[in-house]
């Protein structure tokens, strides 16, 4: 719960639309904390090509943004709720494990969760092992959280649901990115995006349509 405390009263935010700009509020001034360590910026004349097979100039790395136990506290924070919900949770990769362990000890439970190794685009066989093992003893209608950390042409979200259909059709997953970052064309959007950021320097594209490699990077 948030409250908003002045000296005459203390009362609980309850307007959504409210929530939402301080829950966005919030991821921001975590990534910007970070002085830029998480960004990763090319140098002139060459940009990255994502495990996805996006192109950008800019990659994000949330695991280098949360150094800090006060930055990993605020994260964790707003995952509360769905990890709380979930009986089982599935992260893209465990840089992110220490916000599942932190989320724990704030709301005494534990919570049973895995990591994939690599980018399912990458290993699609060895994330395919990590999620059949993680749904092992769950029970028909369970909750499952899915997590990526950062979501650009919702290409990773897609392949992480349809892996785990296969795998457990008959369990209930929510699939939710911690940021989203721009793409050029219409994304496969997640369930839930904790954060959306705007900035046209962190635009991911095909690579049929990528301006870079059309100017010979």
């Amino acid at each position: 719960n948030i409250y908003l405390v002045n000296r005459e009263s203390c009362e609980r935010v309850i307007n959504p639309n409210l929530i939402k700009d301080i829950r966005h509020s919030d991821f921001i001034d975590v990534l910007e904390r970070s002085n830029g360590e998480c960004f990763h910026l090319a140098e002139a004349g060459v940009h990255y090509k994502a495990p996805s097979g996006m192109h950008t100039k800019v990659f994000l790395r949330l695991a280098d943004a949360i150094h800090s136990f006060g930055r990993l506290d605020r994260i964790s924070y707003w995952l509360l709720d769905e990890l709380n919900r979930a009986k089982a949770v599935l992260i893209d990769n465990w840089s992110l494990s220490s916000i599942i362990l932190h989320a724990q000890s704030v709301i005494n439970k534990k919570i049973k969760f895995d990591c994939l190794h690599q980018h399912i685009n990458t290993n699609a066989e060895d994330a395919y092992k990590v999620a059949d093992e993680l749904f092992n003893e769950l029970s028909a209608d369970d909750p499952v959280f899915l997590l990526v950390s950062v979501n650009a042409s919702g290409g990773h979200v897609s392949s992480l649901v349809d892996m785990c259909n296969r795998i457990r059709p008959d369990l209930d997953y929510i699939s939710a990115s911690i940021y989203q970052m721009p793409c050029d064309h219409e994304i496969t959007r997640p369930d839930k995006i904790f954060c959306e950021l705007d900035s046209s320097e962190m635009i991911s594209y095909l690579e049929i349509d990528c301006p870079y490699c059309k100017e010979g990077e």
